[in-house]
């Protein structure tokens, strides 16, 4: 109570009375200078992208209109008649014949297992069936 006794004499001085108001005035108007300033930074924001959105719509329409440009016609190339494929012939399929064995009745004289030894000549896979030699 007392504190708010002072606050009153205080603020009843003319002089101080007097100072606070230019003080609040001086914060005001730089409030409001610093306002302006702002609004103006945001009104110049949007104002380049206003430009540059209008330009890059412009460079877009540019574009589009230098694909639409004709060139030169491209002249049709001829294209050769199809070539008539002769119809094959069917093949008779060959009948699998049982292959003899290089080495007639080994494997019945062979006593025990049997090694078999397989090579690739002229194309074609050979085997051949040797008997072990130790007993």
């Amino acid at each position: 109570m007392r504190r708010e006794e002072e606050e009153k004499n205080w603020t009843g001085d003319p002089v101080i009375a007097e100072e606070m108001r230019q003080q609040s005035s001086r914060a005001r108007e730089e409030w409001l200078l610093r306002l302006e300033r702002e609004e103006k930074k945001e009104e110049e924001r949007w104002r380049q992208e206003k430009l540059k959105r209008a330009s890059a719509a412009r460079i877009q329409r540019l574009r589009s209109c230098q694909r639409q440009v004709p060139g030169p016609v491209p002249r049709p190339v001829p294209v050769p008649d199809p070539v008539p494929r002769p119809v094959p012939v069917p093949r008779p399929v060959p009948v699998p014949r049982p292959v003899p064995d290089p080495v007639p009745g080994v494997l019945v004289d062979a006593p025990g297992p049997v090694l078999i030894d397989g090579t690739w000549r002229l194309s074609r896979f050979s085997m051949r069936r040797l008997p072990l030699t130790f007993k």
